[in-house]
């Protein structure tokens, strides 16, 4: 029975796995289809030449790669600017381009050239600050420009190296490759429950098929059961949830129980379980009183086991486990005299 819960856990967690990078693989692709691809080939590819008088009749817009040629250029004088410290990283300008009978809001990385008619970018809708703070601060300015600004922009500052769509390129990348990682590695542990971490992680005790068949011969003798532990003559099981972790008995060097505030104040408690292996076990509680029972229940099962938190504790079992080691084998030497 305990063969078959360990590998029910690890298989259930497994699952989770699988539908959780499955679902961020997913995303992936769909955001590399919907977002980066479409962006990055027009990019490449030569630019599409958009006549000024198509302009208001567009409804399929972002149109990346637009190339655009006015009658009139205008120099607004408005910019963006970006800093840091109050020092100028970069600025981005705004020009207006007569088209005829409308002008057409041009946003470009550089001084506007009012020489210069044609400008490549990408069409799409005025955002809410470019309309607030360009266009309607124009309209104030110039009354006579009222009713005369269209509602897109060409943005010339949307190219292949702009940070936000290298920034898209790597979030789409990351999420593919952090999910093909996930699909292989929950469908590998899911059709071979032996490769996952929980049953690889009994066979510091030996055969992991052995390993958990004495832990089932102990469990139908005597289990006690405390929160979300449960404890045997020579174990010490976490099985809540998906989780299937053990540690021995006499391999018990320290526990302590761990309080962690968050927000408002509100606590969260938690039993901490460290071995002579350098393995240590973290077993939620649903308030202290329940933390303290496990606690006190572990130390009837190991009484040789150090109790309660010490920095010096922490220390020596990161840096001198041997000499933990040696000062708990002394107690139970004790304890059983």
């Amino acid at each position: 029975m305990a063969h078959n819960r360990a590998k029910s856990a690890a298989r259930n967690a497994s699952l989770v796995w699988l539908i959780i990078s499955g679902l961020i693989l997913a995303g992936g692709l769909a955001f590399a289809a919907f977002a980066v691809l479409p962006k990055y080939m027009a990019f490449f590819n030569e630019p599409t030449v958009i006549d000024i008088d198509d302009l208001e009749d567009l409804d399929n817009l972002p149109i990346y790669n637009a190339q655009i040629t006015g009658k009139e250029m205008f120099d607004t004088s408005y910019y963006y600017e970006d800093s840091y410290l109050f020092i100028p990283l970069s600025r981005e300008y705004f020009g207006a381009m007569w088209t005829g009978d409308k002008f057409l809001l041009v946003r470009n990385g550089g001084v506007i050239d009012e020489s210069a008619l044609t400008y490549k970018g990408t069409l799409r809708e005025l955002d809410r600050d470019e309309s607030t703070e360009v266009v309607m601060d124009l309209e104030r300015e110039v009354p006579e420009t009222q009713g005369f600004f269209m509602s897109v922009v060409l943005d010339a500052t949307d190219h292949p190296t702009e940070f936000g769509n290298l920034v898209m390129v790597v979030v789409a990348l990351a999420a593919i490759g952090f999910g093909l990682y996930g699909v292989y590695r929950g469908f590998s542990h899911l059709t071979n429950p032996a490769k996952h971490p929980f049953l690889k992680s009994l066979s510091r005790y030996g055969d992991p098929d052995d390993v958990v068949d004495r832990i089932e011969k102990e469990r139908v003798l005597q289990e006690d059961k405390v929160g979300k532990l449960t404890l045997t003559k020579n174990w010490i099981i976490d099985e809540k949830g998906n989780n299937f972790r053990v540690m021995r008995a006499q391999d018990l060097l320290w526990v302590y129980k761990h309080v962690q505030t968050g927000r408002y104040n509100t606590k969260h408690y938690s039993l901490r379980l460290y071995d002579q292996h350098g393995e240590m076990i973290s077993v939620g509680a649903k308030n202290e009183k329940q933390a303290d029972e496990m606690g006190m229940e572990i130390a009837k099962h190991a009484p040789w086991a150090l109790i309660g938190y010490d920095k010096k504790i922490e220390d020596a079992w990161k840096n001198q486990r041997n000499q933990l080691i040696a000062a708990v084998e002394q107690r139970k030497v004790q304890a059983s005299a």
